[in-house]
């Protein structure tokens, strides 16, 4: 790689970590492009040179923090040193933590994207890789005995699509509230293994 292209990726690497930092601590809606060029030390028409609208450069913090927390979800569930229980236990930390860090519109636009693109990405990530390890947790926790054998793997799947569901119930502005889903989604309402 030369040396134009090496600043080139640098520059658009710098933007995309400003974007992040800002959309983290103030929001999408919050943040400007103006204020992503300030903290990115670069003009607003170089940043729209790079990405030609705010829309794509969100997508792309998106799709990067999407990537981020995948790879987090699945150094948890195919450790083979933990059991199924401690796994629950740290996804649903790992959630928490996840929700609380994340502005209200990025909760919103993991949970409940507007954007077609941005859909057609978070459904990738959830059909293909997090439903994926979801399934092979569950398998796990059948050999451990802490995931009934009486269900089918196909009914516990139907019941992580009306779970998936809830993403089209207006909660997901409701941190507490989405807390609270995820705690059942691993634990149910008797909560016998959780907090």
């Amino acid at each position: 790689m030369d040396g134009y292209k090496k600043r080139s990726l640098k520059k658009r690497q710098e933007i995309l970590r400003a974007s992040e930092e800002l959309f983290l601590r103030e929001g999408i809606r919050g943040s400007t492009m103006k204020e992503i060029a300030k903290s990115a030390k670069v003009s607003p028409v170089t940043i729209y040179n790079y990405f030609g609208c705010k829309e794509r450069v969100v997508y792309e913090v998106v799709k990067k923090l999407l990537e981020d927390y995948t790879r987090r979800f699945e150094d948890i569930v195919y450790d083979s040193s933990f059991t199924f229980r401690e796994k629950a236990n740290k996804l649903l930390n790992f959630e928490i933590e996840l929700i609380d860090s994340l502005s209200e519109d990025l909760v919103q636009t993991f949970y409940r994207p507007n954007d077609k693109d941005l859909k057609k990405l978070v459904s990738w990530y959830t059909d293909n890789r997090l439903v994926v390890g979801l399934q092979h947790m569950i398998r796990e926790g059948r050999k451990e005995g802490e995931v009934s054998t009486a269900v089918e793997e196909e009914s516990i799947m139907v019941y992580v699509e009306l779970f998936k569901s809830l993403t089209k119930v207006d909660v997901r502005h409701d941190k507490n509230r989405l807390k609270d889903l995820m705690h059942m989604f691993f634990y149910g309402i008797g909560g016998k293994h959780g907090h």
